[in-house]
């Protein structure tokens, strides 16, 4: 039999991209910190437009880390009926 799928690999992926993603979260979690630690000693226009362009990447962030979640289900899934169709 051939599938068009290694769940295998698929799983591997999977695993990996959660845990870039949990990653990512953890260092936009870190940056975000940082800079409102900064507004102490950085009280300007240029904070604020700074501040406005990462509010703006932090919510696209959020958008790709909760469709790539929503991926790594699907990979799971696919992977499990995978494996069932090989009869493993």
């Amino acid at each position: 039999m051939k599938t068009i799928i290694n769940p295998n690999e698929a799983r591997k992926f999977g695993r990996f991209l959660d845990e870039q993603c949990r990653d990512l979260a953890a260092r936009n979690a870190q940056v975000s910190k940082k800079l409102l630690e900064l507004h102490v000693s950085w009280q300007d226009r240029k904070y604020d437009a700074f501040t406005k362009l990462f509010d703006e990447a932090s919510v696209k962030l959020s958008n790709f880390l909760l469709r790539a979640e929503k991926f790594s289900a699907y990979l799971r899934a696919k992977s499990a009926i995978a494996d069932k169709y090989l009869g493993k």
